[in-house]
């Protein structure tokens, strides 16, 4: 892995100094030094283990320049994914805008435990509910070969996003999307709902950092309680008559309003929950 010689343009400085700049301008950030480090990598288009043998490798003015305006648009709280254009997920480095909720590592955890769950009960297809950027689908459409797969967003530039994943993956003909709010776009039910809806209250809403304040408030406020939009979901599956297995991200706070919401919709449901790195209930598994 090479980057451009001198031939191709002056040398401004090189990368030790210029990640310790960056590290300075970030230092208000937890991972100042990862953030710059993951930067200047995009910058140059080399691995990280590259920069730590190459302290003393020359960058030329032209990247010196773009390096800098990212940090500095990082220093406004700006997410590395939007800045890379992409986000390392589940193993895959899918495509992100600002149109788009970045995926977290805690949403891998839904991912894998919708897979298993496919598979334990030999589900023959399975719809997400808000992709996003297609990520929870693309992961179980690679896991899930003989599962048919419909992922919705009522999001028009999201599905965009989605479709370009899909494209990106080869995975167009497995996956269908639909525009559409929550069930409405579903004409006969799945073996299994899998959703990762927008679920901060309002007032955790004055709780989140800087960063995620630049992605979109559409795709992260879910209404006062948060739980309002898997309120309304549950009351469609309840009105359509579709007793059929649900899983869901939450916040690990919304676990009792969530049991108050499953009994009252769906009285004597069974209940789970499955829980995230940090040991707090994230996935609720419903199973009317």
């Amino acid at each position: 892995m090479t980057i451009r010689s001198h031939s191709q343009g002056a040398a401004l400085s090189s990368v030790d100094p210029a990640l310790a700049d960056a590290r300075q301008q970030l230092s208000s950030s937890r991972t100042a030094a990862l953030d710059a480090q993951v930067l200047l990598c995009h910058v140059l288009g080399v691995p990280r283990s590259w920069l730590f043998a190459h302290g003393d490798a020359p960058i030329l003015e032209e990247q010196h320049r773009a390096f800098r305006a990212l940090v500095s648009r990082r220093a406004e709280g700006e997410p590395v994914a939007y800045l890379r254009g992409f986000v390392e997920w589940f193993g895959l480095d899918l495509l992100v805008s600002p149109a788009v909720l970045v995926p977290r590592p805690e949403t891998e955890l839904l991912a894998e435990h919708a897979i298993a769950y496919a598979v334990r009960n030999e589900s023959r297809s399975v719809a997400e509910i808000g992709t996003g950027c297609g990520a929870i689908s693309i992961a179980m459409a690679s896991r899930l070969p003989n599962v048919e797969i419909v992922a919705t967003d009522v999001d028009a530039e999201a599905l965009k996003v989605a479709a370009t994943n899909l494209q990106r993956f080869g995975m167009s003909e497995r996956v269908r999307l639909v525009p559409g709010s929550l069930l409405s776009p579903l004409a006969s039910p799945p073996d299994l709902l899998v959703a990762n809806l927008p679920y901060l209250a309002r007032a955790m809403m004055m709780e989140v950092s800087p960063e995620v304040l630049h992605e979109p408030r559409g795709a992260l406020l879910g209404g006062e309680t948060g739980v309002e939009l898997y309120q309304e979901m549950l009351r469609q599956m309840h009105d359509r008559g579709w007793r059929i297995p649900a899983m869901l991200e939450i916040d690990p706070r919304q676990r009792a309003a969530l049991c108050k919401l499953v009994e009252t919709v769906f009285p004597g449901a069974g209940l789970g929950f499955e829980q995230d790195y940090g040991s707090l209930d994230r996935i609720a598994v419903i199973e009317p």
